[in-house]
């Protein structure tokens, strides 16, 4: 019986290897993960447990906690879920405003906008900013001279 364990043993070890190097028919398969299941008991274990006796107790355990800290990890958590949102529909844009004096004593505006999401928005807006910034009278003189 030991040396049939070992040389099932040997099978189990090897199974795949052997099944991907050879053609195993589906009978010869499910007789040797038969004969591996029957002698799997006869390998020797480092520990086992086993259970001897039981004796049922009963008890009841009451649980009472404070937690003084809830109210701030809620609002943690709604201004967390706040944060993605104003992330994900608020558009990020920079505007840059140069400013520089010209040989005519007068001062030179350069303008530029740059946004994550180009939108058809984003011409309008910039020109909404440089009539704010420029006056309605200087864009007239300016668009003359181009």
């Amino acid at each position: 019986r030991q040396h049939r364990a070992t040389h099932e043993g040997l099978h189990l070890r090897v199974f795949n290897r052997l099944h991907r190097q050879t053609r195993l028919t589906a009978t010869q398969v499910v007789q040797l993960e038969q004969r591996a299941i029957e002698d799997a008991v006869l390998y020797p274990v480092p520990v086992v447990l086993m259970l001897d006796s039981f004796e049922q107790r009963q008890a009841s355990v009451f649980q009472v906690t404070r937690t003084p800290g809830r109210n701030v990890v809620y609002l943690g958590c709604v201004l967390l879920i706040i944060g993605v949102f104003a992330m994900l529909y608020i558009r990020d844009r920079r505007v840059w405003v140069w400013l520089q004096q010209d040989s005519a004593g007068g001062t030179r505006v350069q303008m530029a906008l740059s946004s994550t999401r180009q939108t058809l928005d984003t011409d309008r807006e910039f020109e909404g900013l440089r009539q704010m910034v420029l006056g309605e009278a200087q864009i007239a003189s300016i668009a003359k001279g181009m």
